[in-house]
């Protein structure tokens, strides 16, 4: 296949955005993406982990006809998911009652209401989830580049990664980042397409699997050089036969402390998106004294709903483990691994397709993503994404070419 040099996304017989490819820039501060592994991850599912003693889990059908599945690992970090009873309609529903079944809170602005009152229109059903927990051991950060400039940003370049947009790298992600100076970032949201994906790159050594998702951190590394992320979304392989996707949650601590023994992906088989389903991916992290981490997936072509809140039982604050609110992302990634400084990455062909609405939140209201400092993270020779429409919420991203 040959390289695309540029391409464009057509949304309701509208153009968007406009892919560029633009000339490498070195421009760096000390860091990199935290999302690669120092092993070959395994999976294994809800059941298989529990006979292995590294969750608990129980599904109890409440007396209003609800449902909750709790997971509880040992190191005391618990998850949860609730189906809604019979009847339920998150329109109608109390505050408490959205928060108790797993869904976004009814904004106040007239605009987040708007968006809100779609979703929840659209909703059908919740299904119980069907975990499939991928297992990884992570690794502190291997040797950056320090390239001068960048101020203040902390995207920057790596050894063994040669892409640079906009004063942003990554060997494996393509999309944005806002980023502050301090901890600026609660929440991360977006609209998409689903894609269909084609059948891996000849020359592909990694696993083939790609993920869409917003988070949290992944960037910066405390005094320790420790670097955290939260993210959600949706994540399918490349495997053969009809693509269909997945919502997912994941957790990541550079130090290995996540949900030990390192449960750290979780997809949900229950709900199967599929390429050309409207989807909505929201990512919250909620500081305090019940700290928490939400994720919330809709598909609004189905009217299908996957949700999980992540805490602590008792309260010890390990959910903040896993948090750096410093940079909030809306990315399209191609898991892989790293040998030393060199990737080896996934290259799956995709459809073209459009980001869309997405916000970050600053803990009281949320933001156009253009609002906030950003950077534009591309992936060549595979992945590249374009530059963010007026509104400063939407973008495009493309596949290059294998």
């Amino acid at each position: 296949m040959s390289r695309k040099r540029s391409v464009g996304m057509v949304v309701g017989g509208a153009t968007i955005a406009s892919i560029a490819v633009s000339q490498a820039v070195p421009l760096g501060a000390n860091a990199q993406a935290v999302n690669q592994v120092s092993s070959s991850p395994s999976t294994l599912t809800q059941d298989q982990a529990v006979a292995a003693g590294q969750l608990t889990m129980s599904v109890v059908r409440n007396s209003d006809g609800s449902t909750t599945s709790k997971y509880v690992f040992p190191s005391g970090l618990v998850a949860v998911s609730s189906s809604p009873p019979r009847g339920f309609s998150p329109l109608t529903a109390s505050t408490s009652d959205l928060v108790k079944f797993g869904f976004p809170p009814r904004p106040s602005s007239p605009s987040g209401l708007q968006q809100w009152t779609t979703l929840m229109s659209a909703w059908k059903s919740t299904p119980a989830p069907k975990l499939t927990f991928t297992t990884e051991n992570m690794s502190a950060p291997g040797a950056v580049s320090s390239a001068s400039g960048g101020t203040g940003s902390p995207y920057g370049g790596r050894n063994g990664c040669s892409t640079y947009v906009n004063n942003a790298w990554n060997c494996n992600w393509a999309g944005w980042g806002d980023y502050a100076s301090s901890q600026a970032y609660f929440g991360a949201e977006s609209d998409f397409i689903a894609p269909n994906l084609g059948a891996r790159c000849p020359a592909d050594q990694g696993g083939p699997f790609m993920a869409i998702w917003t988070g949290l951190g992944g960037f910066n590394s405390d005094s320790n050089g420790t670097q955290r992320l939260i993210q959600s979304g949706i994540y399918a392989n490349g495997l053969g036969g009809p693509t269909v996707w997945a919502p997912f949650w994941e957790v990541i601590n550079t130090q290995n402390y996540h949900l030990p023994p390192q449960l750290m992906k979780a997809a949900n088989s229950a709900v199967a998106i599929n390429p050309g389903d409207s989807v909505f991916s929201k990512t919250v992290y909620v500081p305090g004294s019940k700290e928490d981490a939400f994720f919330y997936l809709e598909d609004i072509t189905t009217g299908q709903t996957a949700s999980m809140t992540l805490y602590d039982n008792p309260y010890s604050g390990a959910v903040s483990n896993f948090f750096d609110g410093s940079t909030a992302e809306f990315v399209s990634e191609f898991p892989g691994n790293e040998v030393g400084n060199s990737p080896v990455e996934t290259a799956l062909p995709f459809q073209q397709f459009a980001m869309v609405n997405n916000q970050y939140y600053n803990g009281s209201t949320w933001n156009p993503l253009g609002a906030a400092t950003h950077e534009q993270f591309t992936s060549t020779p595979w992945l590249t994404s374009g530059p963010i429409g007026t509104d400063n919420m939407q973008f495009a991203e493309g596949f290059l070419g294998c």
